[in-house]
């Protein structure tokens, strides 16, 4: 009596079989000659099982979840004002620093450009799209600085930083609401294009 192989991974020219699921055959050789080219190939999908367990939420209990998910969305909003007005504090030391040392210049950019990356992405997600579109910029500016000695670029990144901490103690959040965020923003690019060039 010939046992069947319900789900085959792998096989070589040689016909040998690498069994994946079958109980009676898990990781073993098998050699199975009745298999050649006129013998058709048989595929079963097994059954979503986990699918198949799950139970639909219910419009309650949906409704307290996506609650239960604001309430700390705000929270970490709250948190992150905190640690965005610090972080917003650093750049404007480092970016003064840049300036004033260039013996640790190019540590310092390094520094203010992976500050900017993280501000830019975290900044939306917290509610603050005000500091995602200064970073972005800050960001850019660092990274199309023609050369790390032009003091042109080097104002300009201090100035970034100046800028959001003044937008973040106006407690301006969001640049769409708030027409002398879209003016500092715009300005901002700008100068930005002004120091790439």
């Amino acid at each position: 009596m010939r046992e069947t192989l319900l789900i085959a991974t792998a096989f070589d020219p040689n016909d040998t079989f690498y069994a994946s699921c079958s109980p009676t055959l898990s990781g073993q050789k098998v050699r199975d000659t009745s298999m050649s080219a006129a013998a058709p190939a048989q595929i079963t999908t097994p059954p979503n099982r986990a699918k198949l367990k799950a139970q639909p939420l219910a419009e309650q209990d949906f409704q307290a979840l996506l609650s239960m998910a604001e309430g700390a969305a705000q929270q970490l909003g709250v948190k992150y004002n905190d640690t965005v007005n610090t972080s917003a504090l650093k750049l404007a030391r480092l970016a003064a620093s840049a300036r004033k040392v260039p013996a640790q210049r190019a540590a310092t950019l390094q520094k203010i450009q992976d500050m900017a990356f993280e501000m830019r992405g975290e900044g939306a997600s917290f509610g603050f799209d005000v500091v995602s579109h200064v970073a972005d910029s800050l960001y850019k500016v660092i990274d199309d600085l023609p050369d790390q000695s032009n003091k042109l670029g080097l104002k300009i990144i201090e100035m970034h930083a100046l800028a959001l901490n003044a937008l973040l103690a106006g407690g301006i959040r969001a640049s769409d609401e708030d027409e002398i965020a879209r003016q500092i923003i715009a300005a901002l690019g700008a100068a930005r294009k002004k120091a790439a060039a």
